[in-house]
């Protein structure tokens, strides 16, 4: 068995100091200089462990039993540990000053450590506690009750000594809980164990940012963008995506919208510019109770808005009675240190999340400028590949956008090989590019493994099982989707392409509905149902919709009767007519649409030689062509079946 570290005494007055830094030991809380720094409780049990056997080699075997002593758990998580703490304390593993890496041993503390005991460890404390009054003199907080303190025996309480240090010491760490106005505020009835049970949900809303500036706009879902990447790693919570809190840009009511979002807790938060710095408030409200679960006030300086979005992406994990070690067992990597190249990503995901093209060319160059700031910022590689991917979907040609897409997600991979929206960016290009069904999937199934909370990895795959055949497994997929993401217009609109693919029409038609329920003027709802209205042979309405969507497209609304439907064979006919200019002209044409327009028309001619134009330049709407009913006429056309032979679609049905 291996030799553990003891324990300290958590009734023993210990102060350790090394550096600018000083541990409490007894209460488990880490100070720099007069400030209170945010670290989870395996991340403080590791440091102490390690302090209490300074300039020794502390063996992984011994550190496993002594921070995970009440469960069994990879050898990563300690690794991932290590890494926090030399972020949190600034150490690095190639120039070491504290924490020093012995291959195939194990880990040494080799900074000069101090020693506080009894009396020394209530000055110690104390001096934190002035220090921070200093600097926040006018700062309070209102706990809905209480903390917990624990009750010495008789004997102790009757010491003189007991009542000049014990608790002075006691006094001090409820002052520095209130000072700092970092508090937990939970009912007396709940645990934070209980806590743990209860949230399993949680949406974080866009930030209220004061004043409103230019760059408040990308700060406000900017911020909340990093602590939901951060949040999603933990397998235990399901923390809704940015692109389903994005409309609730500017902030609404909290309550309301965790109850629309089906989550058990929200967290709100406001961001106010000081001087030279941002003074952040956060609040965790129950959404079914209507209470506030937690809360925290502290003070970040601009140039460290990383540490900032990192402050409280940890302490409402802390709150949530988590132990904060990486789900996946891995350094996270995907993050900065470079603050600079920070704001340029939140600014691309800001023009990103806004779902236009010119937006989506906004936002790459801000990913690129921040790639240029911090060649190592895996995170902004994957936004790069998810504009790529998506420009493919505005009229660019898939030859522009594809491989740049791939490019830049096999980048962040080579940065961070176990980044789940890495694995599914590739995932998509491999899809809807390469045709490599094999590495698609493949792809999909690893990102979703690495996050299972991964809305995206989840509606994307379901999407790839579709074009497949596999209908039962892309509907299991696409509700795994929608439950973690369930006002994502895309996503429930997809729930009703599967069931179109599937020939399920009535269930298509529902699912579609309740797609325009959220927002009626969704164009690709529109359009998919007068895809569905044309199959099943209900031509007005299927006019009806695609004028619906054509409308709302161009921004406009145009009413339009059912007798005028002839009209849409001169529409057709323009189409093709129009594509064929293009082309002649070297523009990029959609071949998968011009297709439709000829069978529209009749002309399975005209059809084919639009397909085979689709399938030299890769449109990425043909991996559908074996699934898509209204290709049913080409079915038995020699022609038809070779093209669905050449991209192996045979193969995978």
């Amino acid at each position: 068995m291996p030799r553990t570290t003891a324990p300290t005494n958590l009734n023993e007055d210990i102060v350790y100091e090394f550096g600018p830094f000083r541990l409490n030991a007894r209460e488990r809380i880490l100070w720099r200089d007069d400030r209170l720094v945010p670290l989870a409780p395996k991340a403080i049990e590791t440091l102490l462990a390690l302090i209490e056997r300074r300039g020794h080699v502390v063996s992984r075997e011994e550190l496993m039993a002594r921070v995970w002593s009440e469960a069994f758990v990879e050898e990563a998580n300690l690794t991932v540990q290590i890494s926090v703490l030399r972020k949190t304390l600034g150490d690095t593993a190639e120039a070491p000053r504290y924490i020093e890496t012995v291959a195939k041993r194990g880990y040494r503390f080799i900074a000069e450590v101090k020693v506080h005991r009894g009396e020394e460890a209530d000055e110690a404390a104390q001096a934190s506690v002035e220090a921070l009054a200093s600097v926040h003199p006018h700062e309070e907080a209102q706990p809905e009750a209480a903390p917990h303190v624990p009750q010495e025996s008789t004997s102790a309480a009757s010491s003189p000594r007991w009542l000049n240090n014990r608790a002075l010491a006691g006094i001090a760490i409820l002052a520095l809980l209130f000072l700092a106005a970092i508090v937990i505020t939970f009912s007396p009835r709940w645990s934070s164990g209980d806590l743990r049970l209860r949230v399993r949900s949680l949406a974080v809303l866009p930030f209220q940012v004061m004043p409103e500036t230019e760059e408040a706009g990308f700060l406000s879902l900017g911020v909340a963008d990093g602590i939901i990447n951060k949040l999603s790693q933990y397998k235990e919570l399901a923390v809704r995506p940015t692109t389903a809190i994005g409309r609730y840009n500017p902030p609404q009511d909290a309550v309301a919208v965790g109850r629309e979002l089906g989550v058990e807790a929200v967290l709100t938060g406001t961001v106010q510019r000081v001087g030279d710095q941002w003074r952040v408030s956060v609040q965790l409200i129950d959404a079914k109770e209507n209470r506030p679960l937690w809360a925290a006030k502290f003070d970040e300086r601009k140039s460290d808005l990383l540490l900032l979005q990192d402050s409280i992406a940890q302490r409402v994990a802390s709150a949530l009675a988590m132990a904060l070690v990486q789900p996946h067992g891995r350094e996270d990597t995907t993050n900065t240190n470079n603050n600079e190249a920070l704001q340029e990503y939140l600014k691309g995901r800001y023009f990103w999340n806004r779902r236009t093209r010119e937006s989506l060319y906004k936002s790459i160059e801000h990913f690129r400028r921040a790639v240029e700031l911090d060649p190592n910022y895996a995170l902004a590689y994957v936004g790069l590949a998810d504009c790529y991917n998506l420009l493919s979907l505005y009229s660019v040609p898939p030859a522009e956008t594809f491989p740049k897409a791939k490019e830049a997600a096999l980048k962040a991979l080579e940065l961070d090989p176990q980044s789940a929206e890495a694995h599914t960016s590739l995932a998509y290009a491999l899809f809807r590019y390469d045709w490599d069904w094999q590495g698609a999937e493949r792809e999909f199934r690893y990102a979703i493994e690495l996050n299972p909370n991964y809305a995206t990895a989840h509606h994307w795959y379901a999407e790839f099982l579709a074009a497949m055949g596999r209908f039962d497994e892309a509907l299991a997929e696409i509700e795994r989707a929608r439950a973690l993401d369930p006002l994502s217009l895309p996503i429930n609109t997809d729930v009703g392409e599967i069931f179109y693919y599937w020939r399920r029409f009535d269930e298509a038609e529902r699912a579609y509905k309740r797609a325009l329920e959220l927002d009626a003027s969704f164009v690709r709802a529109h359009f998919e149902m007068g895809r569905l209205y044309e199959v099943k042979g209900m031509y007005d309405e299927a006019l009806r919709e695609y004028e619906l969507a054509r409308s709302f497209a161009q921004g406009r609304f145009a009413e339009r009767s059912a007798g005028q439907a002839g009209e849409w064979r001169a529409v057709w006919s323009n189409m093709i007519a129009s594509a064929t200019k293009s082309r002649a002209q070297g523009e990029y044409v959609y071949g998968y649409s011009a297709a439709l327009c000829c069978l529209r028309l009749g002309d399975a001619e005209c059809a084919i030689e639009w397909l085979t134009h689709a399938y030299r330049n890769r449109d990425p709407s043909l991996p559908f062509i074996a699934v898509d009913p209204l290709f049913d006429p080409l079915r038995s056309d020699p022609r038809f079946i070779s093209l669905v032979e050449a991209m192996r679609l045979d193969r995978a049905h």
